[in-house]
C-alpha cells in the first residue's frame, strides 16, 4: 500500500486507478533478436522432425537385425538343448577307431551312400557326425547320422545344411 499526501496525484510509478498496470500492456513489436531466433527454429524444427522420420524408418530394420544377431549368437546352445540326444553319446568306453564309426552309419544309411564328411567326436561324451550325400535332398544338404563313438551305436538322423553341418531348425 502507498501513502500520499493530501492533495498530491498519485506516485509517478502507479497507474491511475481502473488503468491497465504498465506490466499488463502487450507490445505489438517483437522482442529484441526474435528475428534472429525464428530464423533458427525452423531449421531446428526441421532438423528434428526429418531426425524423427529417420528414427521410424530406420528402426524397424535396427530392431531386426539386433533380435536375428542374438539369435544367431545363442543358436549353438539352443542345439545343445534341442538335439541333446543326438550330439551326446551315453558310452563311456574307449572309442572304437573311425573306420568302425563309419562303417556302422553306411550299414544304418544303406545302398550304395558313401560319406562325404566326417565330423570325429570333438570330446568325450560326444558323438561322431557322418554325413552323405542324398540325392532326394536339396543341394546344400547332407544326411548326417549320429554315431556313438564307444559303442557304433547310432544316435539320431538328421538333414544338415550347408558346408557347416548346422542342423534344422524347427
Amino acid at each position: 500500500m502507498t501513502t500520499t499526501h493530501p492533495g498530491a496525484g498519485p506516485a509517478a510509478d502507479e497507474a491511475p486507478e481502473g488503468a491497465a498496470s504498465p506490466s499488463l500492456i502487450h507490445d505489438p513489436s517483437p522482442p529484441r533478436g526474435a528475428h534472429a531466433r525464428g530464423a533458427k527454429g525452423w531449421f531446428t524444427a526441421l532438423l528434428r522432425r526429418l531426425h524423427f522420420f529417420a528414427g521410424v524408418l530406420v528402426g524397424p530394420f535396427i530392431l531386426v537385425a539386433a533380435l536375428s544377431g542374438a539369435l544367431y549368437a545363442i543358436t549353438p546352445t539352443l542345439d545343445r538343448i534341442v538335439y541333446a540326444h543326438e550330439l551326446t553319446a551315453p558310452s563311456t568306453a574307449a572309442p572304437l577307431p573311425l573306420a568302425d564309426q563309419i562303417i556302422a552309419a553306411e550299414q544304418y544309411v544303406g545302398g550304395d551312400a558313401s560319406p562325404v564328411a566326417v565330423r570325429p567326436a570333438p570330446e568325450p561324451g560326444a558323438t561322431t557326425r557322418v554325413m552323405f550325400a542324398d540325392p532326394d535332398l536339396g543341394a546344400s544338404e547332407t544326411r548326417a547320422i549320429f554315431v556313438d563313438p564307444g559303442s557304433a551305436e547310432i544316435r539320431g538322423d538328421l538333414t544338415a545344411y550347408g558346408t557347416s553341418g548346422a542342423l534344422p531348425r524347427g
